[in-house]
Formats: C-alpha cells, structure tokens, sequence
C-alpha cells in the first residue's frame, strides 16, 4: 500500500472548506481500495507544544506529497521573527510561510503536487467595532497583494501560476475530489492498473446498518452518510455568518416543500457542520440542540427548558441548582433574562474546555439552537395562538441575546402563517430565509451514490440496462413527486441484499422502483393483517393526520393507496404525533400501528414514546 501525506494550509476564514477536504480525503481513499492511503494533515488536530510557537509545532509542508493551499479573504497573522527566509526577511503569515515551503518543495523534489483553491465570493466586512473592520479591510488587501505577486507577471501583465477558482464550498468540494482522484491516478498509474482501480473496489468509511433512512429524517449523527446538500448547507452558514456580521439576529429560516430533506438538511447537513471547530472563523466552542414542537411531552416551554439543559447544549446551566421548571417559566414569564444565563452558561463551559485542553486562550462560545418541522405549531391542537406568540417571544431572546444562533425548519405551504407571529417575521426579514431549492442531477447522484460507497457498496453497471444509480437518478428527475419516496426505495433496495457487494437491477426491479417501492410493500403489509386490523385503518390515520376541507375524500383517497386500489385525488395533508398510548395495546387499531412501524411506514419516537 502506498502512503501519500496531504497537507492543508489556510487562514482561518475557510473552515467550512477545510471541514469539506477531510470528508472529501475520507471518500477517495475509501474509493480507492487497498491501493492508497491517506495521510492527511490538519494542524488544529495536532498537539501544540510549549516550547515553540504554533509555526513551529506544525511540520514542514515541503515534506509532503500534496499540498492544499486554501484561500479567500484573508492571509493571516504575522509570523514570529523566529521564522526567516534565506535572505533574512520575515513571513507576513504562516499561510505565506507554507505556501513558499510548499512551493520550494515542489521545485526540489518535482513530485510535490500543489494546489491552490481561491475563493471567488466577495467577503463581508463587519462596519463595527472599527477596529475589527479595519482589519478585515487591512486582510483582504494583504491577500490582493500576495496573489499579484505570486500569481501575476508584472512585467508580461498576465498570469505567471495557476490557481482554482470556486464559487462555494460545494463548488470546491467537487473540484477537489476530481483533482484529487486524477493526481493520485496520474501518480500510481501502473499500480492502479494492477490493483484494478477501475473496478471501484470500495472500502467502508460509516460502520453502520443501511446508510439510508427510510421514511426517517437524516440525524446529527448521520452525517458521515448525508450527502447531495454541501451547497445548500454552505449557503445557509454563510447567511448566518453575513447576518451576525450586519448587526441582524444570527437565524434563518429553510423553507421547502413536504419531502424536500429540510429536516435532514438542518440536523445532518448544517448544524453538525456549524458546531465543527473552525468552521466559523473565531468561535472555538459550540453547544447545540434540537426541538421539533411535537415531541414536547409536556409544553413548548419545558421541551426548550429540557433542551438547553441538554449534555450537548448546556448542563451548565443546572450549575446553580436551576432546574427544568425554574427556566420554563422564565422563558414563559420573562424571556430576556436569557441572556445572562446563557453569557454565564457559555463562559463557564469555555474555562473548562481551555483547562482541558490546556488552550492558551479562552474560546469564544456559542450555542446553537435548532428547531425542526414549525408548521407542528400551527397543527398541534394543543397550542392556541396565544402560546404561539409567547413561546416566539422566548425563541426571540435567544436570537437577540447575542450568545445563540437559531435555525429553523418551515414547510413552504405554511408560510403565511408567519403572519400570526410577528416576532418569527421579524427575525427572518433582512435575509434570514433561505429556500430549499430541489437538488440538481450532479447532487441527486451524490445521494444515491456516495452513501452506498460509505459502507463499501456499489451499484451494478449493467452491460445493456447501463449504471443502477443514473437510472435511479434519471426516474427522480423525471417525476419530482418520487423524490419523497427516493430514500425509501434505496433502503428498500440495500435491505433486499444486505450481505453482497453490488446493488442490482434485479433487485431494484422486485421491489418496484422509486414510486413503487413503498406502495408495493405497504400493499402487502396491510393485505397480511388480520380483517380486524385493516377496518382500524381509518381511525389511525384519522388521529396521526390534520386534514383539510374535502376530509372524507381525503382518507378515501389514502386508505386507496395504502390498499393498493384506484388512486384518487386529494388536498394535502399534514402529519401530527400522538402518543403511542392512543392506541391500547392489544387491540386491533395497535395491531395495525405496531406493524406499520415494524416496517417503518410509520415512525416511532422511543424518546418521547410518540408515533408519526
């Protein structure tokens, strides 16, 4: 096995790209057998010494294989005098450090192979404090000038090296793992041949079950098999970074269609990608929670309470004996006051992370806040609008406390109702909305693909019926109202041959395809209950859906396709949980709903004992 080391060299300002380089690295070592290793090297993760300064704890970039330079709006922080070239003269950065090391080094060696990504999006620069201002501007200048002197001819006025452009972090994403598989091609060209590199041999980079979720919503913990959204979740950390830097609450509000993936964007895509160290420039220590309104047990106000009470949010808070009680009802009473709470709350889980890892200085802390599915605050029938408004009003302070930033999830068919709270229009206004457009081919064949090669799987290219994973994604983009059903078929598709390699046409077919996969097996499902179980139908559906006006056509129409009888038309509906107790165990109705669950047509949350 050959080993290549891949040094990644930036500035501080591109940590969402240096968080998309290591899951790039991850992927085409997995793609690529047992011919290569990567050995990537991220300083942040390497101990820092005390007996010299952070350049010289970081090891020489002229020793690598690879080199990765990224850059965009800055250049970096001067270097200590410590560090001088030949001639004496010091470096303005580290990053100017290592990208000299990295330059002399492919000049020595020849077999260094350096690349330069540069930002093309116009950084933003903060107008208060001046001083912040000042050095962002002084920044963005001292970057103008090295790539004029390093990129440009002066005396021949054009471009003496090459660099890549790219608009945003998807856009980077995808060119460096094309450059980064046509490198290492080009460098084992005959050992590839050997090793058959070209018959995709795939190692497992995620050591779970099946990397698709079904009907189920993608978690925090799933992240090392989301894929298809870096552009949307880059596009939403850079509103949430822009609006900080304006003055406006740092919140956004994703809205999309029923089905769209917002939920699986929010928990998988964005917040795990935002809470990453270095991924937001400055800000060292995140905490984080999620709610979706529906799996409050008790009320909005106990379920917020609890959450930031949560080990990954803020145990800290309890410090002084507050309990979950104590700060519902001053979220519910007296909201404002969270600020100083979370101030407290955050520095105190600062000092104790700078004395656990021995940090020079205290981390700025932040908490970020997720609230999943908002249209379940208009169908709750628990809520009326006076809890509405009140619970927005405590949302609010989080936003505006200057220590938290908000996400949020809206399905779009339900965003006039924004106008019943005030306080939500508000916080979204000014560039706090973001629209989830549906993915493009190139990001829909992320979806497919890159999950199944997560756990060391491939789709069968047939000599006459062509790639399974084009022709699945050809169907998606052909009907867009298969794409909710997408996920289900290709967990449907992975389950029907767990122990093999290769995921075939044959399969796929048996189960019936995107549309038909789930309809299919809900068909057979429901024929094998007990007639008992199958007249209890209605009566399920009646308490786990609000419906609208044309409400008898409505269920008509989905006992028919759950049935598999003639379609009918209907309005759309809207889902709700219902405690799992509405349905006695025992009896017909739970019949039916165990078994719907057992499939996964329904969705049971063991949390909050709750079914969907």
């Amino acid at each position: 096995m050959k080993t290549i080391r891949i040094f990644i060299s930036s500035p501080g300002d591109v940590g969402r790209e240096r968080e998309s380089a290591r899951r790039v690295i991850t992927r085409v070592e997995a793609s690529l057998g047992r011919l290569v290793k990567l050995d990537p090297y991220f300083w942040e993760h390497e101990p820092m010494r005390g007996t010299s300064d952070f350049q010289g704890n970081i090891d020489d970039p002229a020793e690598f294989d690879i080199v990765i330079c990224i850059l965009w709006s800055r250049l970096g922080t001067r270097l200590h005098s410590q560090h001088k070239r030949i001639d004496g003269t010091t470096y303005a950065s580290g990053t100017e450090y290592e990208f000299e090391r990295a330059t002399e080094g492919h000049r020595l060696k020849d077999n260094l192979d350096f690349l330069v990504y540069r930002r093309t999006e116009m950084p933003l620069f903060t107008p208060e404090p001046e001083e912040k201002h000042d050095e962002l501007v002084n920044q963005w200048k001292a970057l103008k000038a090295f790539c004029e002197r390093w990129f440009k001819d002066a005396n021949e006025d054009a471009f003496a090296s090459a660099y890549n452009s790219y608009a945003d972090v998807s856009d980077f994403e995808e060119k460096l793992e094309r450059h980064l598989r046509k490198i290492i091609a080009q460098r084992f060209n005959r050992e590839a041949d050997k090793a058959g590199m070209g018959a995709r041999a795939v190692l497992p980079t995620w050591a779970g079950k099946s990397p698709y979720r079904g009907l189920k919503a993608f978690e925090f913990e799933d992240e090392a098999i989301f894929f298809g959204r870096a552009k949307a979740a880059d596009q939403i950390l850079g509103a949430l970074r822009k609006r900080e830097i304006e003055g406006h609450c740092p919140f956004v509000l994703i809205l999309g269609a029923s089905g769209s993936g917002k939920s699986s964007l929010l928990r998988a895509g964005v917040l795990p990608l935002l809470v990453s160290p270095g991924v937001i420039d400055g800000i060292g220590l995140w905490r984080w929670m999620i709610l979706r309104p529906s799996e409050a047990e008790e009320d909005l106000f106990q379920a917020l309470a609890k959450g930031l009470l949560g080990n990954t949010a803020l145990p800290e808070l309890a410090a002084d004996n507050t309990t979950v009680e104590q700060l519902a009802t001053m979220l519910r009473r007296a909201p404002e006051g969270i600020s100083l709470l979370l101030k407290e709350a955050l520095s105190r889980a600062a000092r104790e992370t700078q004395l656990k890892e021995k940090l020079e200085r205290q981390p700025v802390a932040r908490l970020a806040v997720a609230l999943d599915q908002l249209e379940e605050l208009f169908t709750d029938p628990r809520l009326n609008g006076e809890q509405r408004w009140t619970f927005f009003h405590a949302i609010s302070a989080l936003a505006s406390s200057g220590h938290a930033w908000v996400l949020a999830t809206l399905r779009s068919d339900f965003f006039n109702r924004c106008e019943e709270l005030p306080e939500l229009v508000a916080l979204a206004s000014g560039g706090g909305e973001y629209h989830l457009m549906p993915p493009t081919p190139a990001e829909l064949g992320q979806m497919i693909r890159l999950p199944a090669e997560a756990v060391g799987r491939h789709f069968e290219d047939h000599p006459e019926k062509g790639r399974l994973d084009d022709m699945i994604r050809d169907t998606a983009l052909r009907e867009p109202e298969a794409m909710p059903l997408l996920e289900y078929a290709l967990d449907e598709l992975y389950r029907s041959n767990e122990t093999g390699d290769e995921l075939k046409h044959a399969d796929y077919e048996r189960i019936g395809g995107v549309k038909g996969a789930i309809a299919k097996r809900a068909g057979m499902v429901f024929a094998g209950l007990p007639d008992a179980a199958q007249r209890e139908l209605r009566n399920v559906l009646r308490a786990l859906v609000s419906l609208g006006s044309e409400e008898e056509k409505t269920y008509m129409a989905m006992e028919h396709s759950i049935a598999g009888m003639p379609a009918i038309e209907r309005e759309p509906v809207v889902r709700q949980q219902v405690p799992l107790e509405t349905f006695p165990p025992g009896t017909a109705a739970r019949q039916l709903v165990d078994r719907f669950i057992s499939e996964r047509f329904f969705v049971a949350n063991e949390a909050s004992g709750r079914s969907t």
